[in-house]
This record gives C-alpha cells, sequence and structure tokens, in this order.
C-alpha cells in the first residue's frame, strides 16, 4: 500500500481498484478511477505516490506509466473518472521513449541490481525512490567499477541547489526538476548518446591511439575506454590475454567490456587487443632497434606465421618489408 498526505486527506493506494482518498471530517473513503486521456491506460495499480511543490501528484502505476495529477482538481472532482494531466509512458507518442529499449525499475535498489545486471547507456532516475533514494544508489553506482561510467539523468521535485551540487559532484549528467517537459529528458539522453557516437567515429577515424602523453578525458565513455585500453597495454606481451582475463585485470564484467568496447569502437574485443598488438609491433618496428621475432614476443604472440599472417591483414606488407620500408 502506497499513500502521500495532501493537506487534512490521505490518498492511499490500494493493491488494485483505483486511489482512495480518506476524509478525517467525515471518516470516509473515496475512490478515484484515473486514466490517461486516451482512456486506455489506468492507475489501478498504483505502486508509488509522491508529490511536487506545485502541486501535482506523481502516480506510478504498473501497467500505466507515470500519471501526473493536480491535487486542487482531484480534490474537486465531481465524477468517478479522473483525467490525468499528463501520461508518461514509454511507448505514447510524443510522451515517449520510443525510440529507446526502456528497462523499468520500481525502486533504488532494484534499479541498482538492473544496473549491474544489464549495464544501461544512460540511467534516468528520481531523488526521492522507495527502499534507496536516489542520492545513495547514484553513490554506489559510481563507487562501483563496474557501473561508475553510466551516465545518470537524475530527476527531481526538490528546488534544493545543495542536493542539485552534490549530485553534479557525483558525476551525473543532468539534473532536471519536475514537472518537466519530456522533449527536455529527450535532449538531453539524445546530447548524451551523440557524445557516444562521436567518439566511435573518432576512433574508426583515427584507429586505435597509443600515445602515452596524459589523456584528457570528456566523458564516461572515453574514460571507460582509456582505462580499457591501458590495462591492455600493460599486458599486451601476455599471449593469454584474452577477455576473460581482461575482465579479471580491469575489475569489469566480461559481458560489459565485450558490449561497450564494440559499442564504442566497432570492434569485438578480440579485435581491438589484437588491433593494439598490431600498432604496437609497428611502433617498435619503426624503432629499428629489435629483431622480427623479439617484436613479436613483446606483443604477446608466440607463432610466428599467425603473426605474420595478422601484421600483413593490418598493414598489407609483411614485419620484414614494414621494417625495410621505414
Amino acid at each position: 500500500m502506497a499513500g502521500y498526505r495532501i493537506g487534512h486527506f490521505s490518498v492511499l493506494q490500494f493493491a488494485y481498484g483505483g486511489i482512495n482518498r480518506f476524509d478525517y471530517a467525515t471518516e470516509t473513503f473515496e475512490n478515484y478511477q484515473i486514466a490517461d486521456s486516451t482512456h486506455t491506460r489506468n492507475a489501478n495499480w498504483t505502486y508509488y505516490i509522491n508529490g511536487d511543490n506545485h502541486s501535482n501528484l506523481y502516480l506510478v502505476a504498473y501497467c500505466g506509466g507515470v500519471f501526473v495529477v493536480n491535487k486542487e482538481k482531484l480534490l474537486s472532482q465531481k465524477g468517478k473518472l479522473y483525467v490525468a494531466d499528463e501520461n508518461y509512458y514509454h511507448h505514447s507518442g510524443e510522451n515517449s521513449l520510443h525510440n529507446a529499449e526502456c528497462l523499468l525499475a520500481y525502486n533504488g535498489k532494484k534499479g541498482m541490481e538492473m544496473a549491474l545486471q544489464y549495464s544501461p547507456d544512460v540511467i534516468i532516475a528520481d531523488i526521492m525512490m522507495p527502499v534507496m533514494n536516489g542520492v545513495e544508489m547514484v553513490k554506489q553506482l559510481k563507487a562501483n567499477l563496474t557501473t561508475s561510467t553510466i551516465p545518470v539523468i537524475m530527476l527531481t521535485a526538490k528546488d534544493d541547489k545543495k542536493t542539485e551540487y552534490n549530485l553534479l559532484s557525483l558525476g551525473i549528467e543532468a539534473f532536471i526538476s519536475k514537472p518537466f517537459d519530456i522533449k527536455e529528458l529527450v535532449a538531453h539522453i539524445d546530447r548524451i548518446l551523440r557524445n557516444k557516437y562521436r567518439l566511435v567515429r573518432k576512433l574508426k577515424e583515427e584507429g586505435i591511439s597509443l600515445e602515452t602523453d596524459t589523456v584528457i578525458t570528456e566523458s564516461p565513455d572515453e574514460k571507460f575506454l582509456t582505462y580499457i585500453t591501458e590495462v591492455i597495454e600493460q599486458n599486451l606481451s601476455n599471449s593469454d590475454l584474452n577477455v576473460t582475463r581482461l575482465s579479471e585485470l580491469s575489475g569489469y564484467h566480461s559481458k560489459q567490456i565485450y558490449r561497450r568496447v564494440k559499442q564504442l569502437t566497432g570492434y569485438t574485443t578480440v579485435e581491438y587487443i589484437k588491433g593494439i598488438r598490431m600498432k604496437k609491433a609497428a611502433m617498435l618496428f619503426a624503432k629499428k632497434q629489435f629483431m622480427i621475432s623479439e617484436v613479436m614476443y613483446m606483443v604477446g604472440f608466440s607463432d610466428s606465421s599467425y603473426f605474420s599472417k595478422c601484421f600483413v591483414e593490418k598493414y598489407g606488407k609483411t614485419p620484414r618489408q614494414y621494417m625495410e620500408n621505414m
């Protein structure tokens, strides 16, 4: 059962049947059936109720999305059916995230668990959540290596600059006060994803970077890829370096490494590791200080034929031809 206080009234939600308001003056309950403007979704099964400083209630329904209900209108409601002022549903046209695959968590603790399991591209959370609030969830997300680079957009009804500054200091990407236009949320998501895809294009155009100068990262994705690349470079001579070993060394789950490396670079993790090996080999050949066999072992190969084959695929020349043309 969820509850919310409205002045001298209490709004309660039972397992099914709509919203019930208890009038202390008459000691009676009044039931409200709440639906969206199309009458296709309803708040009959609401599991969470919250409010803001603008006389709005937010009713989160299992099958209907998030309904925005004005308290004054609700209290003056005469009929049996109340049409919500807004309904946010992830497949609902204008008020939608219909181009995204959305996973829904019903409290902060569950959201943290799902973030660890699925490693989403973006997390949208509310400060006011049951079981674990948004601030605590973000702290745990950022403290966990697996989820630390996932962008977070925080929603809140609080007009609290201190809370906003605390959240921004934790590394969230955007802070949106309720009530908000769904287009604003979509714009923030698009910006985050554009930055990610810009990084993908940059990597494909410039190739895999092995510069030793300090890299100033600009996004969580760049931080993730920089870290993974550093781990690979530090273990390049290990011929057993694969996705499983990379997972052990980096602290990230192997599925997350595979998915994010593929998404950010266009390469599988195996291809990415091999690409770094080849680029490092070319750099060592350019120095003309090592024999081919020495370079082969330095970049983690033990089979000369396979090493030569991989090098030809990358540069169109055998290692010997590459050295002779330097």
